[in-house]
């Protein structure tokens, strides 16, 4: 199955540098937090305008392949949403990620997304 991850592509690149990816999400640590932020492809969209629309250093879209985790993940329900998110318990090997794509912004100034394939 694969899920998706928002990054600052500084996290991204040291995170590939020391083998471990812990930021849970933007500005908060899976120490603090206690697991890291995913999302579905259908709720990626949603993840990126609400969340980091206001960023502006360098993103980077993770595609992850969660038969590739070394760490335990699941897919929790989240208050207000209409579906589940799925959450990494644990540190992200980056190895799991089959896909890292730099994001861009759109003609309005936005993030915008490259098409995805299906999570599920």
């Amino acid at each position: 199955m694969l899920i998706f991850h928002i990054a600052t592509t500084a996290d991204w690149q040291a995170a590939e540098a020391s083998g471990s990816y812990t930021t849970s999400t933007r500005g908060v640590t899976l120490k603090s937090e206690g697991f890291i932020h995913l999302s579905r492809d259908s709720q990626a969209d949603e993840v990126l305008s609400k969340y980091y629309a206001g960023a502006t250093e360098p993103l980077t879209l993770l595609m992850v392949d969660t038969a590739l985790l070394t760490s335990p993940w699941q897919f929790d329900d989240v208050a207000g949403a209409l579906r589940s998110f799925p959450h990494i318990y644990g540190p992200l090997n980056p190895d799991s990620v089959v896909r890292a794509t730099p994001l861009t912004k759109d003609a309005s100034g936005g993030w915008a997304l490259p098409t995805l394939p299906a999570s599920i």
